[in-house]
Parts: structure tokens; C-alpha cells; sequence
């Protein structure tokens, strides 16, 4: 859960953005919403297909283990 300080800095861009005051309550919902969404989407991945798409792994600056998804 983010820090009320972070919420109340969250809901002042959103009004500043949209024009719509937000609750205490509300803003502390859609800033950990979106704050769990990004979280999710910016984590690195360690799974064998995300290598495989970056073209495999490198030994001594060959390619090994590199397979099409």
C-alpha cells in the first residue's frame, strides 16, 4: 500500500489532468490499482521464452540455446 503522501501526490496530478477532485478514499484505491498494475507489467521476466525471444543466451559471444517460441 503506498504511503499517504504518495496518495495525496497522486490524487493532485489526477485532478490536475482530468479536472475531477477525488476522495481520500478513492484516490488511495485508484493509486494502489495503479500502482500494482504497473508493477506487474514492469517486471522483469526470468522464463526460457522470454531468452528464446531475445534471441537466446550468449557463451563466449555465440549463440546457444536459441529456439523460436
Amino acid at each position: 500500500m503506498l504511503p499517504i503522501e504518495a496518495v495525496i501526490e497522486w490524487k493532485e496530478l489526477y485532478k490536475k489532468e482530468t479536472g475531477t477532485e477525488l476522495s481520500i478514499e478513492e484516490a488511495t484505491t485508484r493509486a494502489n490499482r495503479m500502482f500494482r498494475f504497473l508493477k506487474t507489467i514492469t517486471k522483469p521476466s526470468s522464463s526460457n521464452k522470454l531468452k528464446n525471444y531475445k534471441g537466446g543466451e550468449k557463451q563466449n559471444g555465440k549463440k546457444i540455446n536459441s529456439q523460436k517460441v
